[in-house]
């Protein structure tokens, strides 16, 4: 075991950090180690942190983490999350509707239109039929009169 990570583990017993199981162990280590030892500096370390919480006991205690949320306010996230989801669902599907109304109306009515010279010129059954260029885009099949 490396010297800093004994040191960290024998301070963290001193300070009540380590769970019984865990102490339990450092202690069997320790027991099959003889010859590792606390040095005096630890030692005095420890006497040290003991002082200061004896003399200072709120330093003992964990401030609570910041930004921890109750639950009251966990649930107000929530809900915010989900009137937003809800109004950008709403408001894209809107856009939508309105977009598809304005391009379902005719813009232009279909007249009589010259055929495209590649399909006039096929000789076949088919060229009765042209294809017409559609003003609102594509192609429209159109027959055409004899």
């Amino acid at each position: 075991m490396k010297p800093e990570s004994l040191h960290a583990l024998l301070t963290d017993r001193e300070l009540g950090e380590l769970t019984a199981e865990a102490a339990e162990l450092l202690d069997a280590w320790l027991a099959e180690h003889p010859d590792v030892a606390p040095t005096p500096d630890v030692r005095r370390l420890h006497e040290t942190v003991r002082t200061v919480f004896a003399r200072f006991p709120d330093l003992a205690w964990p401030r609570p983490a910041a930004g921890r949320h109750s639950a009251c306010r966990r649930g107000w996230v929530a809900l915010a999350w989900a009137a937003s989801v809800v109004a950008l669902l709403a408001g894209t599907s809107w856009v939508g509707f309105r977009l598809g109304q304005t391009s379902a109306r005719p813009t232009a009515t279909l007249g009589p239109q010259e055929p495209l010279p590649a399909a006039a010129a096929a000789p076949s059954s088919w060229a009765r039929y042209a294809l017409v260029p559609n003003p609102r885009g594509g192609l429209n099949v159109v027959r055409r009169s004899p």
